[in-house]
Order: C-alpha cells, then structure tokens, then sequence
C-alpha cells in the first residue's frame, strides 16, 4: 500500500493519527486476505468501527487502499463487487428553439 502524505499535512493531527492506525488495520487484513486467516472479519468490524466513528479518514485514503477493504467485505459476504455500468444514453426529445420560448 501507499501513503500519500500530501494528504495529511491538511488535515488535523487526530484525523491523521486515525488514519495511520486504519492503514495498519488494512495492512493486517490484506495479509489476512492472502493466507485465508479466518479471523480476518474482526480486522474488518474494527475498520468499520474507526471509520464510522471518524468518517473524514476516508477521504484521505488511496483508493488502493480503500480497495482491501472492499475485497475483505466481498470476501466476508461471499459477493462480487461489480462496477456500474454507464447508462444508456436516452432518446432526446424534440429540440426546443428560441421561438418555442
């Protein structure tokens, strides 16, 4: 994982050290996630906690790093995250001139 510590300097002291501790957490649970330790849902629920309690760490993740915890959940749910698919364009409507106004 990477840290990029640009982000920090902009943030308070406390969001800062909350943010080192979730990086330590995800560090456990990427090698949790590697060696099949079934205990890895604790180091999950304690993420989750840290994050709810402070919501603004996130922000000030890489999305690397957010990206062991989403395959940490898709791993506890036994589900694959997907992503969204672009809408379909839809049929326009009849264009409106300046004479329809």
């Amino acid at each position: 994982m990477t840290t990029d510590t640009n982000n920090l300097s902009a943030v308070a002291p406390e969001v800062a050290a909350q943010a080192d501790y979730v990086r330590g957490k995800m560090a456990e649970l990427e090698q949790a996630l590697e060696t099949n330790l079934p205990g890895f849902a604790h180091i999950l629920k304690d993420i989750h906690s840290t994050l709810q309690a402070d919501p603004e760490v996130v922000t000030i993740l890489q999305p690397e790093e957010i990206a062991v915890v989403v395959r940490g959940l898709e791993k506890h749910a036994a589900i694959i995250v997907t992503p969204a698919k672009a809408k379909k364009a839809s049929k326009s409507k009849t264009p409106i001139s300046a004479s329809d106004l």
